[in-house]
């Protein structure tokens, strides 16, 4: 499956269902229930720092964009 034009917020969210879904088959086979909880408390974890982490470049990076000043061109003589 391809998505050519998914934003941060739809990898983010496609990565998480596959965690959840990933950790709801292993929690069915009955003996790894425990540590699929882990699982989904771990990723959960990983995903608000990757939140934090990109909310942090995103501030940088727009007021970084924000101090570019560009000089209009001189018009040349005719």
């Amino acid at each position: 499956m391809f998505f050519l034009h998914a934003g941060p917020a739809q990898v983010l969210e496609l990565f998480v269902r596959r965690r959840v879904d990933r950790a709801r088959a292993l929690g069915a086979a009955g003996d790894r229930g425990a540590s699929a909880v882990e699982w989904v408390i771990i990723t959960s974890v990983l995903v608000i720092l990757v939140g934090i982490v990109s909310k942090v470049l995103y501030d940088k990076i727009t007021s970084a964009a924000a101090n570019i000043t560009v000089t209009p061109p001189v018009p040349a003589a005719p």
